[in-house]
């Protein structure tokens, strides 16, 4: 059994009923569970359950709305099992949690369900006050001692009926196929549509990668490697730093793996006997150790490998540093490739490893969406993440820039839609805004869940291998009388077309789903952008009657609350409305 499939088979049953706490609902809970399951396999760390835990809470909290594909099924038969009195105060501690944030709410079942302390609560729900949230609890739960006792209770309605390990592999297998596809498989496909064309899917990507084996020595022994491991002055320097920062009272708690310059940046990468995370410390080239950034390393000492990037003082890219095991190679992938046909996938690269250490450039805008893997006995292990503190994207609560003119709808974009929607592209990629032509498709104003008004953005961007990408989102951002900015974008999913494709021919089709604030009511809207003048209609794939929307400057949204409206025809093209987590990149 593969590693990934262990930790579901290890982790589903005493997840899913978290995953109903968080959720209020058995077919909710299975839909998290799934994509919370698919996205452990992605969190760093060592302990499968607190991997599992956390992989769930940014299912949770990305604000996707579950894929049916994704879903773990099995029907529900109700709480039959449990006594109407315990029933009825289930139903009122759930009533109680309805009151509260998403992000409160996942606290609440992090500390008094799950037992987190509240430093680790706080790592995964940053600026969540427990003690808040358990005082708006108070009406139904008074006293925060019970809180544990009630959400047991309520936890035991979760219903396990026809779930098994294979059911729950094999929808976290579904999840996460779709992030190793290069292109979207039949009843995904495409939905920004080419007028005159449809873009057809095509062969799924090749083998999966190897699974890791069991950890290594990397972090338990060996000397110092790198130009700088002779210069005991500047290793004692960084050790101190380290020690200084840590509120160390060892002597000698850190061990420096690494030490070096290389291609105009020093870095040294250091391990605590102790047991706290590894630590880079990063610069330019000949900086003293103690003026050294500190970055924090992906994982926990055991694994077998751990990788930095660090901007070059020149402004030539990132150096990409990868410190693992003599005997493995080493492959490094800058972001995620949309080929020339307008389908991704990654591309990795043999780097040059010396003494286990490899040195890569990338030659992308940001480092965000690099990752590396080791290669051993011929064999690709699972892609690792890379650390680095550099902008994948234009922050939304930053500098976002002028509104931008679009093509259809209002006659602009504003600054801030503008540079969160490309962030979908930009994300993934790793290319930087001005590595891209970008054309906004179109922009417009629809209500989102709770009454509060959001502002939709629908673009298209040329890649450097001519390909074209599309992509909607929505969201909206306020800056109160005191100088503070409240910001939200939620996405809506992304497709590629092949070089050639015009962007001002392209009509995008895109599901737009949310909660209200307070996470009390969901909602469904489609947002159609399409040249100004042409017709598009929606439909659903029972042959209903279609929806003919009334566009205005060849912009429309329509309420879909029922999520039925799944095809979307303009003149001469057919196909099916995009959604987020079934789209290019996400999976």
């Amino acid at each position: 059994m593969r590693p990934a499939d262990r930790l579901v088979v290890d982790q589903w049953r005493s997840l899913l009923p978290t995953a109903h706490l968080l959720t209020g609902t058995d077919a909710a809970a299975r839909d998290l569970l799934a994509r919370g399951l698919a996205a452990a396999r992605r969190v760093p760390g060592t302990d499968d359950h607190d991997r599992a835990v956390a992989g769930l809470v940014r299912a949770h909290l990305s604000r996707w709305q579950a894929r049916r594909d994704g879903s773990i099924t099995g029907a529900a038969t109700g709480a039959w099992w449990v006594s109407p009195d315990d029933a009825e105060a289930a139903r009122r501690t759930s009533a109680a949690l309805d009151r509260l944030t998403a992000a409160e709410r996942t606290a609440v079942v992090l500390h008094w369900y799950e037992g987190l302390p509240a430093n680790r609560v706080a790592a995964l729900v940053p600026r969540v006050d427990l003690e808040a949230a358990a005082r708006e609890l108070a009406g139904e739960v008074p006293d925060p001692a019970d809180l544990p006792a009630r959400l047991d209770q309520l936890a035991a309605q979760c219903d396990l009926a026809g779930l098994t390990d294979e059911t729950a592999t094999a929808a976290v297998a579904a999840v996460g196929a779709r992030g190793r596809r290069r292109v979207l498989l039949a009843g995904v496909a495409v939905a920004a549509l080419t007028l005159g064309a449809v873009v057809a899917p095509g062969p799924a990507a090749g083998p999966e990668p190897a699974a890791a084996p069991a950890p290594g020595s990397l972090f338990t022994a060996g000397p110092t490697r790198g130009s700088l491991a002779g210069d005991g002055a500047f290793l004692d320097a960084a050790r101190a730093r380290m020690a200084a920062a840590s509120g160390a009272v060892d002597d000698d708690p850190w061990a420096v793996v690494f030490a070096g310059d290389v291609q105009g940046v020093r870095a040294v990468f250091l391990l605590d006997a102790a047991g706290r995370e590894p630590t880079w410390l990063t610069g330019p080239a000949g900086t003293p150790a103690a003026e050294l950034a500190s970055n924090g390393a992906l994982g926990l000492p055991g694994q077998e490998a751990a990788a930095v990037a660090v901007s070059r003082p020149d402004g030539g890219g990132q150096v990409v540093l990868v410190v693992a095991a003599p005997r493995d190679g080493v492959e490094l992938s800058p972001g995620i490739d949309v080929a020339a046909d307008g389908t991704a996938g990654r591309t990795f690269r043999s780097l040059t490893v010396t003494d286990g250490v490899a040195v890569g450039v990338l030659d992308r805008g940001a480092a965000g969406s690099a990752q590396y893997r080791l290669v051993r006995d011929g064999v690709p292990l699972e892609p690792m993440g890379v650390i680095g503190y550099f902008p994948v994207s234009v922050s939304v609560m930053g500098e976002v820039g002028q509104p931008v003119p679009s093509r259809s709808g209002t006659p602009t974009a504003s600054g801030f839609g503008y540079a969160s929607a490309l962030a979908a592209i930009t994300g993934p990629t790793g290319y930087a805004a001005d590595q891209l032509e970008v054309t906004v498709l179109g922009a417009g104003q629809f209500p989102a869940p709770g009454g509060e008004t959001v502002e939709a953005v629908s673009l298209a961007a040329v890649l450097p291998s001519g390909a074209v990408v599309t992509t909607t989102g929505f969201g909206s951002s306020r800056t109160d009388g005191l100088g503070s900015t409240t910001a939200s974008w939620s996405g809506c999913g992304s497709t590629g077309h092949p070089a050639g494709t015009d962007p001002a021919a392209l009509t995008v089709a895109a599901r737009c789903a949310s909660y209200a604030g307070d996470s009390s009511t969901f909602g469904v809207t489609v947002v159609l952008a399409a040249p100004p003048g042409a017709v598009v209609a929606l439909d659903d794939a029972a042959g209903s009657s279609p929806t003919v929307p009334e566009l205005t400057r060849g912009w429309a949204f329509v309420i879909d609350d029922r999520d039925v409206l799944t095809r979307v025809a303009a003149p001469d093209a057919a196909g099916t409305v995009s959604r987020e987590g079934a789209d290019l990149f996400h999976g």
